[in-house]
């Protein structure tokens, strides 16, 4: 840590958005030589600051997100996409009831030509892309979306996570869903030119687990809350087990890590994640004295920071042990809904 430089700054920033029912689904018969055709003549708007100030919202006609803007944000994830079947012609399709007038319109404000806007994938109690379907076909169906929309979205976000019932299909990853998101995410961006990033809650890329352990399950009961009584009884009681174990690990390592994806954002403020048993539990704190409690996220930032710059293990599938590590220019780190922090290396 000592060869950098670290600064935290704190911005407004968008409030995470929930899912919401869908509405409309896209799927156009398009030439695979028409797409590259296009994809050579276009390219994603490109980060010019020094520092990645990313929020997520589902309006695009509010003032929030332009007050954010004022305020620093330069990428805004539009939540959210999702992958289907269309219902009518079983092809891939994209499927949203986002506003894309209204993100057309935002993109092409005067004065807003350095934001970055990315479709985010997925969201909790969201569907994961349906089985049987070839990384090529989803990779088209996405860039397809995008050009019949205008070149609305300069990049792709992946935010597939897990569901409420416990028990549903999506409360498990499968492996061919992982393989799904390592791939499209290699051709979007070797293919179409197109950014590339994930948004893992931090129990599914856990840089500071105390074992190399990996799982496809969504609702696994919350690692350290099981170490004392106390801790066990609050998720008992809040009845909340829906933690992952490094899957998202495997997208990152098979997608060939950082050749492909541009930044992982680490959503620290995952429901009863490590982090929020850090500096919550494992420490005391007064609630009241905003500087330790400061000091003490801070400190678990670059903790997490170096962490994931060293290295650490996982036992992917069909790779086995595995050396895991993020370079600090690709990292983001997602706090509560209202506020973020960034990092800005020297």
């Amino acid at each position: 840590m000592s060869s950098m430089s670290l600064r935290l700054v704190r911005l407004s920033c968008c409030a995470v958005a929930f899912i919401v029912p869908f509405r409309g689904v896209l799927a156009l018969s398009v030439s695979d030589s028409t797409l590259s055709a296009m994809s050579e003549k276009w390219s994603p708007r490109q980060i010019t600051d020094a520092k990645l100030a990313v929020g997520y919202s589902h309006n695009p006609a509010g003032e929030k997100v332009r007050r954010a803007i004022q305020a620093g944000m330069n990428v805004i994830c539009w939540s959210f996409l999702h992958l289907v079947l269309d219902p009518d012609s079983s092809e891939p399709s994209v499927r949203t009831d986002l506003n894309l007038n209204a993100i057309q319109e935002l993109r092409y404000e005067v004065g807003q030509d350095k934001v970055v806007h990315v479709a985010a994938i997925g969201g909790w109690n969201a569907p994961h892309p349906p089985p049987g379907v070839k990384a090529e076909a989803w990779a088209k169906a996405i860039w397809t979306f995008n050009v019949q929309n205008g070149y609305i979205f300069d990049g792709v976000d992946w935010d597939l996570e897990g569901h409420d019932d416990r028990n549903g299909p999506t409360s498990k990853f499968t492996l061919e869903t992982l393989d799904i998101m390592a791939d499209v995410s290699v051709l979007l961006k070797k293919k179409y030119g197109m950014l590339v990033s994930m948004a893992p809650a931090e129990s599914y890329f856990d840089a500071l687990a105390d074992d190399s352990t990996f799982s496809l399950d969504l609702n696994l009961f919350p690692r350290p809350w099981d170490e004392t009584e106390s801790d066990r009884k609050m998720i008992g009681e809040a009845g909340f087990e829906h933690a992952g174990r490094q899957c998202y690990t495997y997208v990152w390592h098979r997608a060939g890590g950082e050749k492909t994806f541009d930044w992982v954002s680490l959503q620290l403020y995952e429901a009863y994640s490590r982090y929020m048993h850090e500096t919550s539990r494992a420490i005391k704190l007064d609630a009241d004295d905003e500087d330790s409690v400061a000091a003490a996220q801070v400190e678990g930032v670059m903790r997490r920071t170096v962490a994931l710059f060293d290295g650490f293990n996982v036992d992917l599938p069909h790779y086995g042990e595995t050396r895991i590590s993020v370079l600090p220019k690709r990292l983001v780190f997602g706090f509560a809904n209202g506020w973020c922090v960034i990092l800005i290396y020297a």
